[in-house]
């Protein structure tokens, strides 16, 4: 997915094979399709803007039929989600400069953060809030590292999240859903 190989209608072909692969009709397919929509751009715009490589990069869906589930992923091979924002940091957010890698994913997926400042970086955000509405689970891959969002039954709180690092190095930000379908 390069810039000049932008396949416009990629995100709604991936929310209407969620939608469908869920079951539901009317009403309640056009919200899951709509959510999933913003959930899908969101991501597929992050690696044009962000990635900085001139490498494809790829979505992909899996329905499991057996463990009643849709996995999306969107992942590219550039810089890394960290090594892109941690620049304009000291600029745009120096409070958050000096934290780990988790707590500003963390602050990314709960507040919004940009490289750009602070008319940007609802991206991330607004995907994880959609996703988390709908029950799925957010997996963000970076280089060595990895988050988990996991939907919350208390309403108040945006996810539970993990963090693993040390992983063996995979370039890049791969980003995964995991949608429960009944």
């Amino acid at each position: 997915m390069r810039a000049a190989n932008l396949d416009g209608a990629l995100p709604g072909h991936l929310a209407d094979c969620l939608a469908d692969a869920a079951g539901v009709t009317g009403a309640k397919k056009d919200h899951l399709s709509q959510a999933a929509f913003t959930v899908f751009s969101e991501l597929i715009q992050n690696v044009y803007r962000h990635s900085e490589t001139t490498l494809d990069g790829y979505a992909a869906l899996q329905y499991y039929r057996r463990g009643r589930k849709v996995t999306v992923a969107v992942s590219d091979s550039g810089l890394g989600i960290m090594q892109t924002l941690r620049p304009g940091l000291k600029a745009h957010f120096p409070l958050l400069a000096a934290k780990s890698d988790a707590d500003l994913l963390v602050e990314m997926v709960s507040s919004g953060v940009s490289r750009y400042g602070r008319d940007n970086g609802c991206g991330i955000r607004q995907c994880a809030r959609n996703a988390l509405a709908l029950k799925a689970a957010m997996e963000i891959r970076m280089p060595m590292s990895r988050a988990v969002f996991r939907p919350s039954t208390d309403t108040r709180f945006l996810g539970i999240a993990t963090f693993d690092e040390q992983l063996p190095l995979i370039w890049g930000t791969h980003v995964s859903l995991d949608f429960r379908v009944d």
